[in-house]
C-alpha cells in the first residue's frame, strides 16, 4: 500500500502526472500499465470523496453568491473553514499497490519528468 495524506493526493492528481502516465504509450512495460491504471482508480475515488468534503465545507462556512454559481465564504467563518480544511487535507488515505520503479529507458521518453513540480509530486509513487 502507498500511504500519503489528501494533501499530497490532490497536488499529485493536480499536476497532471496521473494524466501523462496513463496516456497510451507503446513503450510502457505492461506491468507499469496496469499498476497505473489501478492506482489511477483508486485516486479518483479519493479525489471525489476530497472534493465532496471540501464542498460540504463550503457550504458550512459560506453562502452562494447573487447567481448562485459559486459559493462566498462568510468572513467570520473563514478561519473555522482554514482549521477544518487542513484537517480533511491531513487525512491519511492508502492506494492499492507499492510504489513502482520506472525504469531509465522508459523514463528518458517521459517528457514531463523533467518538471520539478510534477516529480515532487510524483515522488509518493515512485520506488527509489
Amino acid at each position: 500500500m502507498i500511504k500519503m495524506t489528501l494533501q499530497k493526493l490532490v497536488d499529485a492528481n493536480g499536476s497532471g502526472f496521473l494524466a501523462k502516465l496513463l496516456e497510451k504509450n507503446p513503450d510502457m512495460p505492461v506491468g507499469l500499465a496496469w499498476a497505473n491504471r489501478n492506482l489511477a482508480s483508486s485516486i479518483l475515488t479519493h479525489q471525489t470523496d476530497f472534493d465532496a468534503a471540501r464542498l460540504g465545507l463550503f457550504n458550512k462556512y459560506g453562502d452562494p453568491t447573487e447567481d448562485g454559481k459559486q459559493i462566498q465564504l462568510r468572513d467570520a467563518d473563514k478561519d473555522k473553514f482554514l482549521e477544518e480544511f487542513k484537517v480533511l487535507l491531513n487525512q491519511e488515505v492508502e492506494l492499492p499497490g507499492e510504489a513502482v520503479k520506472i525504469t531509465e529507458p522508459f523514463l528518458d521518453k517521459l517528457d514531463f519528468m523533467h518538471d520539478s513540480n510534477v516529480l515532487r509530486a510524483l515522488e509518493p509513487f515512485l520506488a527509489e
